[in-house]
């Protein structure tokens, strides 16, 4: 009798490995190999998507949708010939093979010898006796990819010399070609041979290993500073085509400035000056742009000139709340059909997200998907498609997931940061807040919303709440602009109630204090100081009509206390031991909706996107 074997595949790391990335071509990289390991795989297994793949259920050409790791079930005797160590030697083997890049292929060997080290694949198998043992082998298989996990251990050796630009973890092998630091390189593995891999006979194999991770190659096509390793040069390469020069503008600076460069003659002008070859316009920021602009001979010079003042790009991360869990509850008499149901929803809620969310210019998509597949989607966006992007997501989230699975939830991180700031960094946060705000509404069902804001100078802002909290926020942003309304809120009313609550005593009181009616105190010194910084909008068609224009600035007064009441009373924290106010998340958010508010000034007169 045959025997049948449900087979679990795995690559890591993922996150941690998208996350080494200083340039946006790094981040889109990293996803590519991710997605390309586990395509490559499937091949070598000879996985038909239809009669072997149980889950995901998802097609070969889905790319935007595929998780690192997939289930699939074969006859015993066709699986009991796999061997672990080759399948990766052979998956990675044709990777690199992939890439046309001149110094990739030159360097093959060194480049495999950083990805062996690089990344883990696992198989992990399990029995099927009988058609209602699916379940239990669904989960035996994430116990046993567990238990292989833990029984890993790796043998760190000291490496000598500087270490990669990128992932700071490995000793660089590939440098600017004028680099000053290659002479230090060659003494180090000089002296390394002299001292050690010489005199040790017994560890010459393991000297060697070191020597050949201090090679030097020099290259034309790294920035000045860079020097990079084999991994992660690779990284930087992969896909590289010939003419490829959408690639160049493609930067954090570029989608700063996308809802500008949408305009024909102004993307022409960028192109040319990230092509330009002069000295003077080598630094490619904004700041330069502006100087390269000023003296272009653009007829539009003085309407678009203020808007230049653009700096800041979008990291946003969606995570489905508690999936595994999700999985791993739901029952099925037959082949995992439920597994498969909620699958197949999460393919399609990925795929119509990938479709809502992309940015496009001239007709063309403009990449900014980095992933989507499995629980989480990331991707780039602008604080002008923010709010048309997330509230996307939230009704295909309730239109497909919801609507048949009603006890699922997502939380989202958003990082707004200056286009100059570190990516990698960036990153870290993004990552780091999502955990943050699963913490924080963990006995709330989750479903948080955390929003960064970080400027030129490192100055970083943070506020959270709840996902039905997304409309109040944008709200508040409309308040401080200066083009949406009659009327806006001046910013210097921010600091001028934060003082207010300084010299009340700060955010913690005793229940008995506060139910003297704090929080009436707080609510009625917010609507004496909007009252006074509330300013009527230059182009107000009735500020001429009195009557009618103070009944207006009244509504809007009202309107505008009731948003930022609500969201006083939501950073309300009722316990035994005292009553606090959440006052630095109530201020920031104030401070972050100002700043997107002044950004969609920025942009009144051009595309609006929401």
């Amino acid at each position: 009798m045959k025997q049948n074997v449900v087979i679990l595949f795995a690559v890591s790391p993922v996150q941690t490995y998208i996350y080494q990335s200083r340039k946006v071509k790094d981040l889109f990289n990293s996803s590519a190999i991710i997605k390309k390991i586990v395509s490559i795989a499937k091949i070598k297994l000879k996985i038909n998507d239809e009669a072997d793949l149980i889950l995901p259920k998802i097609k070969n050409d889905n790319v935007n949708s595929s998780p690192n790791y997939f289930i699939f079930e074969k006859e015993e005797n066709d699986f009991k010939d796999i061997d672990d160590k080759k399948l990766k030697d052979d998956i990675l083997n044709e990777l690199v093979n992939k890439v046309e890049e001149k110094v990739v292929k030159e360097n093959k060997k060194l480049i495999l010898s950083h990805l062996k080290d690089q990344f883990r694949i696992y198989l992990v198998s399990e029995e099927i006796s009988s058609e209602d043992n699916y379940k239990q082998a669904y989960d035996n298989l994430f116990i046993k990819l567990e238990d292989k996990k833990r029984g890993e251990f790796e043998i760190v050796l000291e490496e000598l010399g500087d270490k990669c630009t990128l992932c700071g973890i490995r000793n660089w092998n590939f440098i600017n070609e004028e680099n000053n630091s290659i002479g230090k390189r060659c003494y180090l593995k000089k002296k390394l041979k002299k001292e050690k891999y010489n005199q040790i006979e017994e560890d010459k194999e393991t000297y060697k290993w070191i020597i050949d991770k201090l090679e030097v190659i020099k290259c034309s096509n790294l920035d000045e500073k860079e020097a990079l390793c084999a991994s992660c040069y690779f990284k930087r390469f992969f896909g590289n085509k010939k003419n490829s020069q959408a690639e160049e503008y493609n930067s954090t600076a570029y989608y700063a400035l996308y809802d500008i460069l949408k305009k024909k003659q102004l993307l022409g002008l960028w192109k040319d000056f990230i092509e330009s070859k002069e000295e003077r316009y080598k630094s490619k920021d904004i700041s330069i742009f502006k100087e390269y602009f000023k003296s272009s001979n653009n007829d539009d010079k003085e309407e678009y000139k203020y808007l230049l003042n653009l700096t800041q790009y979008c990291l946003v991360k969606v995570d489905i709340d508690n999936l595994g869990k999700k999985f791993k509850s739901l029952k099925s008499d037959e082949k995992l059909k439920e597994q498969e149901k909620l699958s197949a929803k999460l393919v399609e809620f990925n795929k119509e997200v990938v479709a809502d969310c992309k940015l496009r210019s001239n007709d063309k998509n403009i990449k900014n998907i980095v992933y989507a597949g499995g629980d989480d989607i990331l991707f780039l966006t602008t604080p002008n498609n923010l709010k048309k992007h997330l509230n996307k997501i939230k009704k295909k989230f309730k239109d497909i997931i919801i609507k048949e699975f009603s006890d699922l939830s997502y939380s989202t991180s958003i990082v707004i940061a200056h286009y100059k700031s570190d990516l990698a960094h960036n990153l870290k946060i993004l990552d780091s807040n999502l955990e943050l705000v699963k913490e924080r509404y963990k006995d709330k069902g989750k479903a948080g919303m955390i929003v960064t804001w970080k400027n030129s100078s490192s100055l970083i802002k943070t506020t959270y709440f709840k996902n039905d909290f997304l409309e109040h926020f944008f709200g508040i942003r409309d308040y401080f602009n200066k083009s949406e309304k009659s009327f806006y809120i001046s910013p210097s009313f921010i600091n001028s109630y934060q003082e207010i609550i300084n010299n009340l005593g700060g955010d913690d009181y005793a229940p008995e204090e506060f139910s003297f009616g704090f929080m009436r105190i707080f609510v009625g010194q917010l609507e004496r100081i909007l009252k006074r910084k509330i300013i009527t909008n230059p182009n107000n068609n009735l500020k001429d009509n009195r009557e009618k224009n103070k009944k207006n600035k009244e509504k809007f007064i009202e309107e505008a206390k009731g948003k930022l009441e609500k969201f006083l009373k939501i950073n309300l924290d009722r316990s035994n031991a005292k009553v606090d106010i959440d006052f630095d998340n109530y201020f920031n958010i104030l401070y972050i909706a100002n700043q997107l508010a002044n950004l969609s000034t920025e942009l009144n007169g051009s595309d609006n996107n929401e």
